[in-house]
């Protein structure tokens, strides 16, 4: 199985015009456009990389949302702007939509044990995108944190 091929590149794609729209439609700057793009795009190409090599949901979408919420919190203080407007449309190409829809066609055509395999890949997506949030958004906010308080502390500067 061939990892480049042209399914990867129509996904890559759709995950930056997925990601593009979901900021437009909750009416993001245009200034921001291009950073929610490649926040988009790279988060599937690491997503798509790692389920390919190691074969795990978790692991795919926790390093994906990793690089996604690090990039948003770089991007929110460069482009001066809350992380969460490149946060939030950066993870939308891992959100378990698909899975969530399979499971509830699989529980409605009888198939437990269908919708228990689908459901337990949404839950395992859906534990690695907010424990990497969490991870990230804790590790900031204790630094920021060491930031404010050694600022408070120094010497005034003449």
């Amino acid at each position: 199985m061939n990892f480049f091929t042209l399914e990867f590149l129509i996904q890559i794609l759709a995950s930056l015009v997925g990601a593009v729209t979901f900021a437009i439609l909750f009416k993001t700057s245009a200034r921001h456009l291009p950073y929610v793009a490649i926040a988009g795009l790279v988060t599937y190409a690491i997503y798509y990389t790692v389920l390919f090599f190691v074969d795990s949901a978790f692991l795919a979408a926790f390093l994906s949302t990793l690089f996604t919420a690090l990039f948003s919190e770089f991007c929110a203080r460069f482009r001066r702007a809350p992380a969460a407007v490149f946060l939030f449309p950066g993870i939308i190409p891992t959100v378990p939509g698909g899975s969530l829809y399979n499971a509830m066609r699989q529980l409605l055509e009888g198939d437990l044990e269908g919708a228990l395999s689908y459901l337990a890949t949404a839950l395992a997506v859906g534990l690695g995108i907010a424990g990497s949030i969490m991870l990230v958004s804790i590790v900031v906010g204790q630094i920021t944190d060491y930031k404010r308080k050694r600022r408070l502390h120094e010497p005034p500067k003449n």
